[in-house]
């Protein structure tokens, strides 16, 4: 039975409804349909030490400055028995403030709400790994409830998010989904409550069919940016230029780090050279007291000789000198040269990318972040009109592109990615608890029941304008100015965005 169109915009209509929507004359049970963790690690993941973006990093690149304090809940599968202890680490290595059990920073509760939990799975560690370490970088102060259900049914999941909101969550974050299915429409009213926004990702296989809960109308759904700095710096740098929608890589950072080697190359040379000249000074001074005292026309003649010999040495240490010092210049003058290339480089891509007066960092959307047309929620009246006829992915985005994710410590789930415990993570899985985590800490979360509020307040985010998620030929791929499927309505500027 092909299921009849659904009229409507809210969530109310999706519930009643959803009797049609499985093709069945009475609503159905709960789905056992499992979703996916949208985590990805970076290949790099297998270098020793905390690399990728620090909290610090992301507290520069969306303007988090003070705020509120609240609590954000993470809903996650199965149990992670080195959690606590984890983060302990994460956080003491960032300087961010402890957070545990015993100070009631961190609480873990299985899908019920009570202190037992499910059994552990290393997969789904790396997951909550991430959720936990993205929201203490994107809010320190914020208090962290991590609600673990039973499995990785949806029913299961949507269990632990109503779990979350009955304890007092300010928002939720669900890094996890999958396409959507008509069996699913039971399982909505776990993702709609009022005053508690429930922050979802939107996947990581770029331009696709829509995912669930992403999709829903309530439900926030975050795509994914590649964040990159474009800080100056001795270290190469990847600046993301635009070009006619898609994306081209230009190291011109690279040339300055190698004009600055040059350069302090130039002035060792030229260091090298001033000593010898004066050991060449020193020694012909010698020879020439040496000379006057000579006693003998023998030894007159010698040192007279040497004399000689000392001056040319000394001449030519001169030379080196002038030499090295017109090397010096021009190294200089290569260096700045290519500096100012490098600002030029910078502000264009910012510009091409629709963030000219952005400083210190550039976003175009990540290739890998998810968007797409729901084949069953209606577009709510909110959002703009697309290729879509019904609801569209996503919302809003932030960092999602692993190769410019977050550091994270997880020594349960990383046996094959680090020895260590560090890995650099990203997918929609760092994108979705970021978001959530800055609603909270702007304070303003319980007025976001929907993704409503960021489309009227569309103008308080970066316009990502470059990048693309597939090859479509449509804003549902290509980010544009204005709406479009990768990266929504943007990336946060601040705080105040929300």
């Amino acid at each position: 039975m092909r299921a009849p169109r659904l009229i409507g915009v809210a969530v109310c209509a999706l519930l009643a409804a959803s009797a049609l929507w499985s093709g069945a004359d009475t609503a159905p049970q709960e789905s056992r349909e499992t979703v996916r963790s949208f985590l990805r690690v970076a290949p790099a993941a297998a270098t020793a030490g905390a690399a990728g973006l620090t909290p610090a990093d992301i507290a520069s690149a969306y303007g988090l400055t003070s705020g509120t304090a609240g609590t954000v809940a993470v809903v996650t599968a199965y149990s992670v028995p080195t959690l606590e202890s984890d983060l302990a680490v994460y956080r003491s290595t960032f300087g961010l403030p402890a957070c545990g059990t015993v100070d009631g920073c961190l609480r873990i509760v299985g899908q019920r709400g009570t202190a037992t939990l499910p059994r552990a799975d290393a997969d789904w560690g790396q997951e909550t790994s991430l959720d936990v370490d993205a929201v203490s970088a994107a809010c320190p102060d914020c208090r962290i409830l991590v609600v673990q259900a039973d499995g990785a049914s949806i029913g299961q999941l949507g269990a632990a998010v109503d779990t979350a909101v009955r304890l007092g969550a300010d928002a939720v974050s669900a890094s996890w989904g999958d396409t959507e299915w008509r069996s699913w429409s039971g399982t909505a009213a776990h993702f709609s409550h009022p005053g508690v926004p429930v922050v979802a990702a939107t996947g990581d296989d770029g331009q696709a069919a829509a995912v669930f809960p992403a999709a829903l109308p309530d439900v926030i759904a975050v795509g994914g940016t590649t964040l990159t700095s474009t800080a100056g710096g001795a270290s190469p740098l990847t600046v993301q230029q635009v070009d006619g929608g898609s994306v081209t890589t230009a190291t011109t950072s690279s040339a300055v780090a190698k004009d600055r080697i040059a350069l302090a190359r130039a002035k060792a040379s030229l260091k090298a050279a001033k000593h010898r000249v004066a050991v060449a000074k020193a020694r012909l001074h010698r020879a020439e007291v040496r000379r006057a005292r000579a006693a003998t026309a023998h030894d007159r003649a010698h040192w007279r000789h040497r004399v000689r010999d000392l001056s040319r040495s000394l001449s030519t240490a001169r030379a080196s000198v002038s030499a090295s010092s017109k090397r010096v210049s021009s190294a200089e003058a290569t260096l700045l040269r290519d500096v100012l290339r490098d600002a030029s480089a910078k502000a264009a891509a910012r510009a091409r990318a629709g963030q000219g007066d952005r400083t210190g960092w550039i976003e175009t959307a990540w290739r890998g972040a998810g968007s797409g047309c729901s084949s069953v929620v209606p577009r709510p009246s909110w959002q703009p009109a697309t290729t879509c006829a019904h609801r569209a992915t996503a919302d809003v985005a932030a960092d999602a592109d692993p190769e410019t994710g977050i550091a994270t410590y997880d020594t349960f789930g990383t046996v094959a990615d680090s020895a260590d415990g560090w890995m650099v993570a990203g997918g929609t899985s760092l994108a979705a608890p970021l978001v959530a985590a800055m609603l909270v800490r702007s304070g303003h979360a319980a007025g976001y029941s929907s993704a409503e509020p960021l489309y009227e307040r569309a103008g308080a985010f970066w316009d990502v304008t470059g990048g693309s998620n597939g090859s479509c030929g449509t804003a549902l791929c290509d980010a544009g100015v204005g709406y479009d499927g990768p990266t929504g309505v943007g990336s946060p500027r601040s705080l105040a965005s929300f």
